[in-house]
């Protein structure tokens, strides 16, 4: 049991067989994805470097599957400075253990595919204020006519309906104002269970919706987007005397989702494929442009994105010759795990390793100060 389980930490990769180990990450062995090469069978990760300390990709390219040479690209290749492979337990440590964790590997749960409805309200496509309200709606929280009768202030109705309860779902869909927005949208065939839902099971109905709206947008994004509108205009309707809903509610709401989409393309926070990649600048005392740097990392968490940003910053510093520079990230978890060299867990140990005592001595440059650059 413990075999299928372990996962193996390369550092110099002399005791890792790269076909029938797990290394890229948990549960991944190559050898039962793909068929190995007579030639290269009892490769040793070791021997997918080349002269140069680089992933030798011509070993692998004509055979490997694509989505597995990302998740390589995004791990540093083994150097023998780096000392013997090690063994990682259940919780990516070396030295923890967690029943739970341990339940899951068995049953073949992972947890980063069990999404409940708060992980997904906060990935939506969409600026934080409408992440917080779907957060309101998730909770009932909303400040409804009906949740205000509760409380002992006023009367319960919808003030368009005039003889039904303004409850959340009211105001958000059943309300004979709202109704025709979501006729222009919705397609007949799902018509029927998008207005018969309760509010929980339309929500999460609503969040999950694998289905792509008119010019391209997720409909999670544009129903995210659309409720925060409405419940807009119904406040403004109710305290602003003077205030006109748009002659095309759906139109707008599809101008504000794209809005957002571009501007997120524009500073390069949206990545294609799931590949992540990272840069950064190096500027003098004065704020002067010195250099620049980007790279593709590969498929890999943002934080492993980081990790190479910093690597690939202090490489290019370290080629031009400043022995003395500030190192500014704008990721807190990143500031730590260079500050303290302790990792939770063992994902990106390699990286930290390598930016202190492996290829790119850390301790030889004089980092003056590592902080948080806020956006």
């Amino acid at each position: 049991m413990w075999k299928v389980l372990l996962r193996l930490k390369v550092r110099n990769g002399s005791s890792v067989d790269a076909w029938n180990q797990i290394w890229i990450e948990s549960g991944c062995r190559v050898s039962q994805l793909c068929v190995v090469p007579y030639q290269l069978q009892g490769a040793r990760v070791c021997d997918l470097v080349d002269e140069n300390g680089s992933w030798n990709w011509q070993l692998l390219e004509a055979w490997i599957p694509e989505n597995i040479m990302n998740k390589i690209a995004a791990i540093p290749p083994p150097c023998e400075e780096n000392g013997s492979d090690e063994p990682v337990g259940i919780c990516n440590n070396s030295n923890g253990f967690s029943v739970t964790n341990m339940y899951e590997q068995l049953c073949g749960i992972v947890r980063e595919n069990v999404e409940s409805n708060w992980i997904k309200v906060w990935k939506l496509n969409v600026p934080e204020r409408d992440h917080c309200f779907v957060w309101l709606l998730l909770h009932d929280r909303l400040l409804t006519y009906y949740r205000k009768s509760r409380m002992g202030l006023g009367h319960a109705m919808c003030n368009y309906c005039g003889d039904l309860e303004e409850t959340t779902l009211h105001a958000i869909r059943d309300c004979a104002l709202i109704i025709p927005f979501w006729l222009q949208v919705v397609p007949m065939e799902d018509r029927s269970s998008f207005f018969m839902e309760d509010t929980q099971a339309w929500i999460s109905t609503n969040l999950t919706k694998g289905r792509t709206q008119r010019r391209g947008s997720d409909w999670c994004d544009f129903w995210a987007t659309a409720c925060h509108s409405l419940w807009m205009w119904r406040n403004k309707e109710a305290h602003d005397e003077e205030f006109v809903r748009p002659m095309q509610p759906v139109n707008y709401v599809q101008k504000r989702v794209e809005e957002y989409q571009h501007a997120k393309q524009a500073n390069g926070a949206r990545k294609d494929n799931n590949k992540a990649g990272c840069g950064g600048i190096i500027r003098g005392n004065k704020g002067e442009w010195l250099g620049g740097f980007a790279k593709g990392v590969g498929e890999c968490s943002a934080f492993i994105a980081e990790l190479w940003g910093v690597f690939e910053g202090l490489s290019l510093a370290k080629r031009m010759c400043f022995r003395k520079v500030e190192l500014h990230i704008d990721s807190v978890a990143v500031v730590q795990v260079i500050s303290t060299r302790k990792l939770k867990s063992k994902l990106g140990w390699s990286l930290v390793l390598n930016i202190w005592i492996g290829k790119l001595p850390l301790h030889t440059t004089i980092v003056k100060q590592i902080s948080v650059l806020m956006r």
